[in-house]
């Protein structure tokens, strides 16, 4: 199963912000960072902690270096990327389609997953962003 990664600038914000230890855990970390989400503004908050992290709280001002990322090609975040490119240039895909075109043995959960952060919804067998 593959575990959500946090961005390098939302993990060096928050580990400085929270004053928490430098080693602290990807699954603790995840945890914290979707805990502190405001409701409905996911987006935003993604946002603004990225370009905080790379124009204020850099790796030289903090000492918070890059952790490697998961391999992209094949991977969970590879298909929602897909999902969404498709999206936002053609505004919906059926799921049979979809799931045709961008395989991935989890496809129904990371589907779901995109539902449930209200990225996209999923009405009468078509994805919708």
């Amino acid at each position: 199963m593959e575990v959500p990664v946090v961005d390098i600038n939302i993990k060096r914000v928050l580990i400085h912000s929270l004053g928490l230890a430098k080693d602290i855990s990807s699954k603790e970390l995840e945890r914290l960072a979707v805990a502190c989400i405001p409701a409905g503004k996911s987006r935003e908050w993604h946002n603004a902690l990225m370009d905080y992290g790379s124009a204020v709280l850099t790796s030289k001002k903090t000492g918070i270096r890059s952790t490697p990322q998961s391999k992209f090609a094949g991977s969970q975040r590879q298909v929602r990327g897909n999902i969404l490119k498709h999206l936002t240039k053609h505004g919906s895909i059926s799921l049979s389609q979809a799931k045709k075109d961008y395989p991935h043995e989890n496809f129904d959960t990371i589907v779901q997953k995109m539902v449930n952060e209200a990225i996209v919804s999923v009405e009468n067998k078509m994805i919708i962003l």
